[in-house]
């Protein structure tokens, strides 16, 4: 069984204000990927 999560950038993981990227963010982040979680990001931007 496959174990993935998928993220949009804007607006999701970036902040849509300054376009940063929070340290609660990057350690959720961390977090998935030591459980063992694939973590993908997909957008709709070419």
């Amino acid at each position: 069984m496959y174990k993935i999560v998928f993220f949009d950038v804007d607006g999701t993981l970036l902040s849509e204000i300054d376009r940063t990227l929070p340290l609660s963010t990057k350690e959720a982040i961390s977090e998935l990927m030591e459980r063992g979680i694939k973590v993908v990001v997909a957008t709709g931007r070419p």
